[in-house]
């Protein structure tokens, strides 16, 4: 079971966001743009795995709802500027 998540997580997960951020650039500012989005990306990996030890201390498992709403937000923001997928 754990190949199999791991095989779809980064078949539809992992690698779209990858390919995302570098392929909404043009052509000529690709590079400085996968630069930005790259960092971003691992900047706020790095701020919610720091936080993660108090947050499971103090909210214990209710830091997963945390995550799910920034999830949620971002999702909605997406669904409603994002040109490919705009509604």
């Amino acid at each position: 079971m754990y190949f199999i998540f791991v095989f779809l997580f980064g078949l539809l997960i992992e690698c779209p966001g990858y390919t995302y951020i570098v392929e909404i650039w043009p052509t000529h500012l690709r590079s400085q743009g996968a630069t930005i989005g790259f960092v971003s990306f691992f900047t706020m990996t790095l701020i919610y795995n720091s936080v993660a030890p108090a947050a499971f201390a103090n909210i214990g498992w209710k830091y997963y709802f945390v995550l799910v709403s920034a999830c949620l937000v971002s999702t909605t923001f997406m669904a409603f500027y994002f040109p490919e997928v705009c509604l």
